[in-house]
């Protein structure tokens, strides 16, 4: 980056916004009272000694609000992933933007990209109207049939089989996987498990599935699976799983996603396991 163009953003990003303040606290101070929010990104502040070497008028030791991210995992996991998630294969010119001037051919109140995060009452809507839900994808061909393969959704006794992370299945309410209804299941290793639930948000048999699953304090999660036949005893499956609430929406997407990425090619390798060994049981009665 040329020095020139890396001075702007920096004045951009702190002088420029002192200003915003200055004037603010003027009208604040005319009226008595105000609120000014400033909304700066994370990026911004990984990796500084900020705490350490910034001017403090406050009289006390500042220190960084828990919990305190890993640089070295960080470091490791955010650098492959920026160039995975992060970057296109599109070849674009060199550019300064909107550093030293504005640009009118770019304004607009979004900027194309889609929103991640929405309440699971909108979710289950989209969903109905049979929009996509975004999130970290995996996708398995299974050599069974769609309903095969639904059968093993349709069994909420064996779901700690197929999801990772469950360790026993507690109680099952009947009419599962019909909207509304949930399984009870606890998660962790024995003896430090903890106990919680799983909600069926919508259900088209046998091709979609959404999913709420709840494991407090992690969070929750919206979970889809799309069932497309291939054939008469073949069946893409395709699960799409992101975080919606707790600490797990605070992972960086491109990290959080890897690692949804990760468990769920063992959860779709699981749910092949049991739908295509269904088929070789019946075969062999």
């Amino acid at each position: 980056m040329p020095a020139e163009v890396f001075d702007q953003v920096i004045a951009t990003v702190l002088t420029w916004t002192a200003n915003v303040a200055r004037t603010a606290i003027r009208q604040f101070r005319t009226q008595v009272a105000g609120r000014l929010v400033i909304i700066g990104s994370l990026l911004g502040k990984i990796a500084t000694p900020t705490y350490a070497q910034a001017a403090n008028y406050v009289r006390r030791g500042a220190r960084p609000p828990p919990p305190i991210a890993s640089p070295g995992l960080f470091d490791v996991l955010v650098g492959p992933l920026m160039h995975v998630a992060g970057l296109t294969r599109v070849r674009v010119t060199e550019t300064t933007g909107t550093v030293f001037e504005p640009r009118a051919d770019g304004d607009a109140l979004h900027g194309g990209w889609k929103r991640h995060r929405r309440s699971a009452d909108a979710v289950t809507k989209e969903t109905d109207m049979g929009a996509e839900f975004e999130g970290a994808e995996v996708v398995r061909d299974i050599e069974a049939s769609a309903q095969d393969v639904w059968a093993v959704l349709c069994d909420g006794w064996a779901y700690a089989s197929w999801v990772v992370g469950t360790a026993r299945i507690r109680a099952v309410d009947a009419g599962w996987p019909e909207q509304g209804t949930r399984l009870q299941h606890s998660f962790g290793v024995w003896p430090a498990l903890i106990d919680d639930d799983t909600e069926v948000l919508s259900a088209d048999p046998p091709h979609e599935l959404m999913l709420k699953a709840r494991g407090w304090p992690a969070g929750e999660a919206h979970v889809r699976l799309v069932l497309t036949p291939d054939g008469p005893s073949r069946t893409r499956v395709r699960i799409i799983e992101d975080a919606v609430a707790g600490p797990g929406v605070l992972v960086p997407r491109p990290v959080r996603q890897a690692l949804i990425v990760w468990r769920n090619t063992e959860v779709l390798r699981r749910l092949a396991y049991l739908a295509e060994g269904n088929i070789q049981s019946a075969g062999a009665r």
